[in-house]
């Protein structure tokens, strides 16, 4: 087998020639392109052939992953090896959608049944709530939930809940709260009646500021809105706990059977398929949340069976490889043409930058080269009109995924209609730009020079089975990227680094100790003292 470096040093080579060849003489060379360059499954169509490809450019980079051993890497996700290497543990979110699996062993534990427990536990309190079963302190059914968390515990179930949204079988209203801004905070609580609230905090350490002092406030809060009622029978009432951290729970004054556990081997931003998606499972039913499993364990297997050529989410990773480390480019942009998607793009953002934004080599070495590229975008629709200027006449190529469903949940045909016209069409101009060469200055303002890539991914529509299968897609793109890269995708140690310098800086801002950092925080730290200073002494 060709080593990886080999291979590294004939796509630069294969590139070079590729770069000379335009996307439309592509197409002319091959009237088969588009069938040879599209896939299905899952309810998801992958057409990928409008990009910078041939087919000794898919043998090439199929090379490049088998040389980096991604089959076997991708049997060690699914078997439970440790494949968080600094963390020493595995990553077996991947489990938590596994309904058939009956054994999966753990540090000498079968970890399917606690797995299968906490679904069921999901599941009648999602009944007990639809039911009007679960009461609060004040005998009134819950009517609303309000989530406190961050990063990956509330990203994945606004988004999904957003999605899911037609699907919705519950008439509770959920807000979600995660910055600490106090005008957030001060905004939501006035929407909400303490009596008919529930809470779910939702962390997986317990030990994130944000959450904890949210926490903290929105306890208070139903203690003094229901001071003529015992302590204990509030918080048992309202307060529900999502982490790892038992103990944690524990002295937040959290009931024990009101903690839903999240275990080590479950990342935070891959949490959403476990108890962290239990928002989700309140508003959409727990048949729906099933069909949501499902569809993500239908692209884990597509993952783990598919040759590497005719598998989804490897083509996209390697795809992405191809333009990030061959033709330079520094990011890529996600278009969801779907109101109901419109947070896709920040949920991407934390999968696959914090996952795959890392400089450090398994054995310790850096990285020759770059990992993942900057990762943005919004809805389509609404872009079109801002940066996709940039797109089509900007200097940077940057790689686009089209998503749109090919049936809507709506009545406005001539609506859905149209939003397919502007997918497709925004993709065709991207690849074909302006079809005659100026010839003048004036019409060259207006030249489109085309020859920039994108990948258009139609789900037949948007359900909670295409919905998981499209999120484990992408989770399993990054995981082969990280293989070719020799990366883990699974830890976050700047994320970590944040929260301790944090910690540290807020008891100097509290006035409680002196600064004593570099020149510019320090600056920094006494300029804002020195201003909230003089307002104390205003007032």
């Amino acid at each position: 087998m060709t080593n990886v470096k080999t291979l590294w040093q004939q796509l630069q080579n294969h590139q070079e020639l590729m770069a000379q060849v335009s996307l439309k003489q592509l197409f002319d060379l091959d009237s088969q392109r588009f069938q040879h360059c599209s896939l299905q499954h899952a309810g998801i169509f992958l057409d990928y052939s409008k990009n910078h490809i041939n087919s000794e450019t898919l043998k090439l980079l199929c090379g490049l992953a088998e040389a980096a051993n991604l089959n076997q890497k991708i049997n060690d996700l699914f078997s439970g090896q440790s494949v968080n290497i600094s963390e020493k543990r595995p990553a077996l979110h991947t489990a938590l959608r596994c309904q058939q699996k009956k054994v999966l062993i753990v540090n000498d534990h079968n970890i399917m049944p606690d797995i299968k427990d906490t679904l069921q536990r999901m599941q009648n309190l999602s009944n007990q709530l639809n039911q009007q079963l679960w009461l609060g302190a004040t005998n009134k059914p819950i009517t609303d939930i309000l989530h406190i968390g961050i990063g990956g515990s509330e990203l994945g179930p606004k988004l999904v809940s957003d999605a899911l949204a037609p699907f919705k079988t519950s008439s509770l209203k959920l807000h979600f709260l995660a910055s600490v801004d106090g005008t957030e905070l001060a905004n939501l609580l006035q929407q909400l009646t303490p009596e008919t609230t529930l809470v779910i905090v939702a962390s997986k350490s317990l030990s994130t500021k944000e959450t904890l002092l949210n926490t903290e406030a929105v306890k208070l809060w139903l203690l003094q809105q229901l001071s003529h009622i015992s302590q204990d029978i509030v918080l048992k009432q309202h307060l529900i706990c999502v982490t790892q951290n038992i103990e944690q729970a524990l002295l937040l004054d959290v009931a024990a059977e009101n903690i839903l556990p999240v275990w080590p081997w479950v990342g935070g931003r891959y949490s959403i398929w476990s108890a962290m998606g239990l928002p989700i499972a309140l508003v959409i039913g727990g048949e729906h949340f099933e069909q949501f499993l499902a569809g993500a364990h239908a692209m884990d297997v597509h993952f783990r069976h598919s040759p590497l050529d005719q598998n989804m989410p490897v083509l996209l990773g390697l795809l992405g490889i191809w333009y990030n480390n061959f033709f330079n480019t520094q990011s890529h942009v996600i278009l969801p043409y779907d109101y109901l998607l419109q947070l896709l793009p920040d949920y991407l953002q934390q999968l696959v930058m914090e996952s795959n934004g890392k400089c450090w080599q398994h054995d310790g070495n850096a990285v020759v080269g770059k990992t993942s590229a900057v990762l943005w975008g919004k809805s389509g629709l609404i872009g079109q009109h801002s940066f996709y200027q940039l797109l089509h006449q900007g200097t940077h190529m940057v790689p686009a995924d089209f998503i749109v469903c090919a049936k809507s949940r709506h009545d406005y045909e001539h609506h859905h209609q149209l939003v397919l016209a502007n997918c497709f069409a925004q993709s065709q101009a991207l690849m074909v730009g302006t079809q005659t060469e100026p010839q003048n200055i004036f019409e060259q303002q207006k030249y489109i020079p085309g020859n920039r890539p994108s990948n258009t991914l139609v789900l037949d529509e948007l359900t909670p089975y295409t919905l998981g299968a499209l999120l484990a897609l992408y989770e399993h793109k990054v995981f082969t990227q990280s293989v070719i890269w020799n990366i883990n995708p699974f830890d976050q140690w700047s994320v970590e680094l944040g929260k301790q310098l944090s910690s540290e800086l807020l008891p100097v801002l509290q006035g409680s100790q002196a600064t004593h950092f570099d020149a510019s925080t320090n600056g920094l730290v006494e300029h804002v003292n020195a201003l909230m200073n003089k307002t104390k002494e205003q007032s």
